[in-house]
């Protein structure tokens, strides 16, 4: 499942990484993989969104897998469910 939180301004980097894993805490009882991403844009016109772009300048995004019950970005676990 895709997953995608629209912020009308650019968040603090910290508050969009704790939306990705409280909004993907919600999906974990469904067993499903999650691909988390926050973008930025008005809510209801969805080709205004622009996906956030993380300090490293990749984008803030996390995957959920439901075998290792972790929420990940490149290899870094952001919260573990096991």
């Amino acid at each position: 499942m895709t997953l995608t939180i629209v912020y009308a301004s650019t968040p603090p980097q910290d508050a969009a990484y704790n939306a990705i894993i409280v909004e993907t805490e919600k999906l974990v009882p469904r067993g499903l993989n999650v691909n988390a991403y926050v973008s930025v844009g008005d809510k209801s016109v969805r080709t205004s969104w622009r996906q956030m772009r993380d300090r490293d300048g990749a984008y803030v995004f996390a995957d959920y897998d439901p075998s290792t019950g972790r929420i990940t970005r490149k290899d870094k676990v952001l919260k573990g469910f096991r």
